[in-house]
């Protein structure tokens, strides 16, 4: 099927294009589609030889000749794309100033604007009414000054289950963009851009940093170490190993660790893909060299924040005392080599780091070096990472990634400050290798030890994934070794496409003794977007049965997941199950309007009063994917795609008056990281008159000009009559104007009515002398 999906590299979506899929490949796509996305991240040659394949879908084997491997992600629903060192271009964040918007209108964010997203959010036995929590969560953002103003992020949840937290607050943060120097200054529940080593963690502070890619300071996931992330809100998570759906499973605010997943070892390619109590979409990637890039010669990235430390052992955003400082700093010295350094400092806890970043063997090498110091003692860190496809197989290449790392007893980071993250050697390997156009092979080691349990995990897998028309067939087998206890096990996948957007799952794990077959039909890319499902998982301890159920309009969006399960030793069935109900209110240019999740910048497109009765359609994209409707309800509200990108809006009306003229039709929005955009449909000069002129002769005026002026403001136009002596005048407001032919003295006037219809028909108008 032909669809328009999103295309991401390295982790950041870039935009739609068109392509033909099937439930688990890419099989064609749009080579301008892709040149436009990229844009300057390829070089020219690159983009010249992208157009030069035209408008029309290609296949991917050819996109791979140019250098461009563009992969299907199942679990996102989207393409990725690696880009080879050769062909990166100069990157670059376009500002405002730096939009060419090819001629059509601009619709910018609004001086003032304000969104609030409400969710409640249900969890627990709602069957038996038991074990229920129920959360009302919000989110929101107000902005003064548009795209070049000031920002307030804000959020909470209330906890309606009776427990001693009735409301824990979430990040609150005030920050300002400066999109010429591509910086961000802000202040409050602070995030700040570190290195692998130096973790991830939140200060109450002040900051500044730089960063290319999409800022997201609403994140829900903060990554805790190689295999484990914190949850700051109640999230629906999936787990998916190299692209299968493995498991689907509830849980609340705190710690997650996908080690304690069954079969997670399996591969080094491990996805994570997160669905909060406020419907946004996360994925974390635990691939194996996900960390390695380099930058453009002369590009840098920066962060430098100071502040007080947050308090990891409560949920909710809580400090301490603890003073702390953070830095990073990476330098693009050339373009195979990035070099960056980074810092920490407390008074209990100090860590700094190194890393270079080089082009070797056709891909990219990376090694880390970092220290700590903390009350368990002074610890140091080195890691080798490689990603890059140093044999070339004719069908794409063999991709390799590599990763090395030791750990002295007393390393550790800031996130894992507390307890002790015991680590030896943590090591792995795969290879992924398109051995036909339809055929892949992959194989790879892991090894972990530690140091104070003497604790020892070994692993190998290999396996073969074939497309068989719209069937998918994996096997990928796996043998371990843990504390003396060796497990042999293979996992056979099926994946079945049985219509536009629907498919089949199936799992069976032999060493675990599960099986899991789940049906899904995926959200359509229009509105109303509906999308189902069922589930069922067999496992040795326990019977499980589920099923899920999602509608979402432009204004509202309802979720509902049930899943049954039956304890075989205890003999009792559970239920986990959880609804989530979702809407929110976005204000800019002195209108409220309701919308899905406007808090996280909204264009909100309304009617004029003269389209009272109509209603408008607004869309996007050259197939008409439908993002809301104004109508009795109020205007549209349309989510933003991607903060500081021109994002493409079309608009049609239906049960307008006949004849009326609404404008350009098509809009090209720019909006901020956090703004509102307000696109007013229609106006008082949608009427359009039409006269047939004649002189004093009784002869008709033809192929003539002439003026036409309002009398109201003074204001004149041209126009120009045929060969018959017909003129239309365009654009007309209530009031009287007068039509002067050119080079003569012969005029009329006429009057438009608050009253009168769309199309005005003047008659035959004899004109007369103006003197």
């Amino acid at each position: 099927m032909v669809i328009n999906v999103p295309l991401a590299t390295e982790g950041a979506t870039l935009g739609n294009i068109r392509a033909e899929i099937n439930s688990t490949h890419v099989l064609k796509a749009s080579a301008t589609d892709v040149a436009e996305v990229l844009g300057s991240l390829v070089d020219d040659i690159t983009r010249d030889r992208l157009l030069g394949l035209g408008p029309d879908l290609v296949p991917v084997d050819r996109l791979r000749e140019i250098g461009l491997d563009i992969t299907f992600v199942p679990s996102t629903l989207s393409l990725s794309v690696d880009i080879p060192l050769a062909s990166r271009g100069t990157q670059v964040l376009s500002g405002s100033r730096q939009i060419d918007f090819s001629g059509m209108p601009a619709a910018l964010p609004s001086n003032f604007s304000a969104g609030v997203t409400l969710s409640s959010f249900t969890t627990g036995d709602i069957v038996a009414m038991e074990r229920v929590s129920s959360n009302l969560l919000v989110n929101g953002f107000t902005n003064v000054g548009g795209i070049e103003g000031v920002n307030l992020l804000f959020g909470g949840q209330f906890d309606f289950t009776g427990n001693e937290n009735f409301f824990i607050r979430d990040r609150i943060i005030a920050f300002k963009d400066d999109t010429d120097n591509v910086l961000r200054y802000s202040g409050g529940d602070i995030l700040p851009l570190q290195s692998r080593y130096g973790s991830d963690f939140d200060l109450l502070g002040i900051g500044v940093q730089r960063f290319y890619q999409d800022l997201q300071p609403n994140r829900n996931v903060r990554p805790l170490g190689s295999r484990s992330f914190l949850l700051e809100r109640p999230a629906l998570i999936e787990i998916y190993v190299n692209g299968a759906l493995l498991r689907t499973f509830s849980a609340g605010p705190g710690p997650i660790d996908i080690r304690d997943i069954p079969v997670s070892d399996l591969s080094n390619q491990v996805t994570i893909v997160i669905e909060d109590a406020l419907g946004r979409r996360e994925v974390d990637s635990f691939t194996l060299g996900n960390d390695v890039n380099l930058l453009s010669d002369g590009l840098n990235e920066f962060s430098f924040a100071v502040g007080m430390l947050r308090d990891n052992r409560v949920v909710g955003f809580s400090y301490t005392s603890d003073p702390v400082a953070s830095l990073f700093y990476r330098q693009g010295v050339t373009e195979s080599l990035t070099l960056s350094g980074s810092a920490v400092i407390t008074q209990d806890y100090q860590n700094i780091g190194f890393s270079a970043a080089f082009a070797a063997f056709r891909g990219v090498t990376q090694i880390d070096i970092a220290a700590s110091n903390s009350n368990v003692g002074e610890g140091a860190v080195v890691a080798l990472n490689y990603r890059g496809t140093p044999i070339d197989l004719g069908f794409g290449g063999a991709q390799t990634n590599l990763r090395a790392e030791y750990r002295t007893p007393q390393f550790q980071t800031l996130a894992s400050f507390g307890f002790l993250e015991d680590i030896e050697f943590d090591l792995a390997a795969d290879v992924r290798a398109n051995i036909s156009p339809t055929s892949q092979a992959v194989f790879g080691a892991t090894y972990f030890s530690t140091h104070r349990t003497d604790e020892e995990r070994y692993g190998l897998f290999g396996g073969l994934q074939k497309q068989l028309g719209r069937f998918n067939l994996g096997v990928n087998l796996r043998y371990s070794e843990f504390n003396s206890r060796s497990e042999f096990g293979a996992l056979v996948t099926a994946a079945v496409q049985l219509g536009r957007r629907s498919n089949i799952f199936a799992t069976v794990d032999t060493a675990s003794q599960t099986a899991r077959v789940e049906y899904r039909q995926l959200r359509p890319l229009t509105l109303p977007e509906v999308e189902y499902g069922a589930r069922a998982q067999y496992g040795p301890d326990s019977y499980e049965i589920g099923g899920r159920f999602g509608y979402g309009t432009s204004r509202f969006e309802a979720l509902v997941d049930i899943q049954q399960e039956y304890d075989r030793a205890e003999s009792d069935f559970r239920n986990q199950s959880s609804v989530r109900l979702q809407t929110g209110i976005g204000f800019t240019d002195g209108t409220f309007g309701i919308g899905r999740d406007p808090s996280r910048g909204f264009i909100m497109v309304k009617k004029h009063p003269s389209l009272e009765d109509a209603q408008v359609r607004v869309s996007t994209g050259a197939v008409g994917r439908d993002l809301g409707f104004a109508d009795s309800l109020g205007p549209a509200v349309v989510p933003v795609f991607i903060p500081y990108r021109p994002q493409e809006i079309r608009v049609s009306t239906e049960n307008a008056p006949v004849g009326y003229n609404i404008g350009a039709g098509e809009y090209v929005a720019m909006p901020g990281a956090r703004t509102g955009i307000a696109v007013t449909v229609g106006s008082d000069d949608y009427r359009i008159a039409t006269a047939t002129l004649t002189g004093f002769d009784n002869k008709r005026v033809g192929l003539t000009t002439g003026r036409l002026i309002d009398l109201e403001n003074g204001k004149t136009r041209t126009f120009f009559t045929n060969r018959t002596g017909r003129a239309v005048f365009t654009q007309l407001a209530p009031g009287r104007y007068r039509a002067e032919i050119d080079g003569t003295d012969l005029q009329f006037e006429f009057e438009v009515r608050e009253d009168d219809p769309a199309n005005i028909s003047l008659g035959n108008i004899e004109l007369r002398s103006g003197k």
